[in-house]
């Protein structure tokens, strides 16, 4: 019991700390390599921020010479 408990407590406390970080949006095109923005939050989030702000700025450029990533 109490080894599950002492397990329970670390992994709690390394999920809630690496759940919401700094994430930056890096975008690439003919021009350079950018930051777009940073965030703060869960991976998921920032990828879907960086996806829409890919959509608004460059959304009618091919692929193969620009895309927006996360750091």
């Amino acid at each position: 019991m109490k080894k599950s408990s002492l397990f329970l407590i670390v992994f709690a406390t390394v999920f809630l700390s690496s759940c919401k970080k700094e994430y930056a949006c890096e975008c690439t095109n003919p021009g350079g390599k950018y930051i777009a923005f940073n965030t703060n939050g869960t991976k998921t989030k920032a990828e879907q921020k960086c996806k829409d702000y890919y959509d608004q700025n460059f959304g009618n450029i091919p692929m193969n010479e620009t895309n927006c990533i996360i750091k």
